[in-house]
């Protein structure tokens, strides 16, 4: 099982998290799993989730927009559950340096 379980927030932000999720996936640490938490977006995101990166993540769907906290809530419940040791969250509208998730995860393991 990998290590890190990373956990992104999306309500109606279709462009933005098919970004997130892409930076991600570039990251030079590759110790991880995504889960996008989509919550009940009406603009399409989890369609084009599905079509983009159907095998890379895995995308749990609210029925209602929980806000960014109850979004958070249910993707770090699942990653907790799943037995993950490391979690991060990102906002949908956030990019990740390539190098980001390798500088952290060696910090945490250091410490």
């Amino acid at each position: 099982m990998k290590p890190i379980g990373v956990v992104i927030c999306n309500y109606n932000k279709r462009d933005f998290v098919l970004e997130c999720v892409q930076s991600v996936l570039e990251s030079r640490e590759q110790n991880f799993d995504i889960f996008v938490v989509d919550n009940a977006s009406t603009d399409g995101s989890v369609e084009a989730l599905n079509n983009t990166y159907k095998e890379e993540i895995t995308i749990l769907a609210n029925s209602e927009n929980l806000g960014g906290s109850g979004g958070f809530n249910t993707g770090l419940r699942v990653v907790r559950d799943r037995g993950y040791e490391y979690f991060m969250c990102l906002d949908d509208d956030a990019l990740v340096d390539e190098n980001a998730i390798s500088v952290l995860y060696k910090y945490m393991e250091s410490h």
